[in-house]
């Protein structure tokens, strides 16, 4: 029969075996931070053997390991940033990890315990599969996020989210008294287009047309479509002088567009409303509002024509 001092010598050796073997990295700094053990799984998450990481320090590990050119990756080449970093974020602190990526794309995580005499415990281990995991639910999250933002069809704002970005350059432009016009655009005749020609070229014509003005926007202006052949431009520091400039532009490009079908070629014209800002002006319903009746007014006036909101 086993003494309870044997098994415990047996127990220690086994332990000891499991963590030599283990798929995990464990290791074992003294209180002067210099490795007194640690297996191959640990040394070759560094790029490193075990006899490369004897007698070294934590943060000579990582700076040997850079220098192999098989260890950590850093993006710019800064290693010793890179440690000052590391050696601060665990500094006086009894737990700590760190997550890094090495030159092979693989991930490895740190983690760091102190003991109360003062010997530090390092286990590394490989998440290279969560981070995989977690950068195809970004992707994943981001495409859904577009799809709830976008139109299907032309790839601009949706009714929703163009509301939320106008209401946030609303309040905006009230509260700094900042210049704000808005353009309403509809396609004049765009039912016999559909019933002349079919949905799909419909569509055509709603993609041409949306390209065609893109092409004379800025960045900051919000394009949108609303349903339908109804477009909305809100055009942030603009007056309205300016913003009856560009509706001129933007109908003119639309009368020179043509979208072949078969061997017909077709022509379209839009028709512009627009409003601009001013100090009646309490909501943006309301300036939406008026550029719609500028529209319409706009459509009763003959169409291919733009109309300001007075």
């Amino acid at each position: 029969m086993l003494s309870i001092r044997s098994s415990k010598e047996q127990l220690n050796a086994l332990l000891f075996d499991v963590v030599r073997e283990s798929q995990d990295g464990f290791s074992i700094f003294d209180q002067d931070h210099m490795l007194i053990f640690c297996n191959d799984r640990f040394a070759g998450h560094f790029g490193l053997s075990v006899e490369q990481t004897e007698g070294l320090t934590f943060t000579e590990i990582l700076r040997k390991s850079y220098l192999s050119g098989d260890g950590l990756y850093i993006e710019n080449g800064d290693i010793e940033g890179f440690i000052t970093k590391v050696s601060m974020d665990f500094e006086d602190v009894s737990f700590k990890a760190f997550e890094h990526l090495t030159v092979d794309g693989s991930w490895i995580r740190v983690s760091r315990f102190i003991n109360s005499d003062g010997f530090i415990f390092l286990y590394s281990t490989d998440i290279t599969n969560f981070k995989n995991t977690e950068s195809q639910l970004r992707l994943a999250l981001s495409d859904v996020e577009k799809l709830a933002s976008t139109d299907l069809l032309t790839g601009i704002s949706n009714r929703r989210h163009f509301f939320e970005l106008a209401e946030i350059e609303f309040e905006r432009s009230r509260r700094y008294e900042h210049r704000l016009s808005l353009l309403a655009l509809d396609i004049d005749y765009f039912k016999r287009i559909n019933d002349n020609y079919g949905h799909r070229t419909g569509d055509q014509v709603l993609l041409a047309l949306t390209e065609c003005c893109r092409k004379l926007l800025r960045s900051s202006d919000i394009f949108s479509r609303q349903g339908g052949e109804e477009f909305l431009i809100l055009l942030p520091e603009t007056e309205l002088v300016d913003a009856s400039l560009l509706a001129e532009r933007i109908r003119q490009a639309v009368s020179e567009l043509r979208v072949s079908y078969g061997d017909d070629v077709i022509s379209l014209t839009t028709s512009i409303g627009l409003s601009e800002l001013s100090d009646n002006t309490e909501t943006l319903d309301q300036l939406m509002n008026h550029a719609d009746k500028a529209l319409y007014r706009a459509k009763e006036a003959g169409r291919n024509r733009s109309e300001i909101w007075f």
